[in-house]
């Protein structure tokens, strides 16, 4: 048994006795942590988008460096935009 299914083994028993004990796997504030993390995260990237005010070509051209703006309207082209 390799260490990845070591380890998938444990996860399954540990959340198996929490089932059993009724105890939550992950504590209240961790998961409350977590999700504040996560809408903090969403609304950032939310406001990224709107604000950079990019076409689909220069948006692509900015997120792939190499990109050519040629290859670009060639890829754009051929998907139908």
């Amino acid at each position: 048994m390799n260490d990845q299914q070591l380890h998938d083994q444990k996860l399954i028993k540990m959340m198996e006795d929490h089932r059993k004990n009724g105890t939550p796997i992950v504590e209240a504030d961790s998961k409350e942590k977590l999700e504040a993390l996560l809408e903090k995260k969403s609304k950032n990237s939310k406001s990224k988008e709107r604000s950079s005010g990019l076409g689909p070509i220069a948006q692509a051209m900015r997120d792939h460096p190499g990109l050519t703006s040629e290859e670009a309207i060639e890829m754009a082209e051929a998907f139908g935009f």
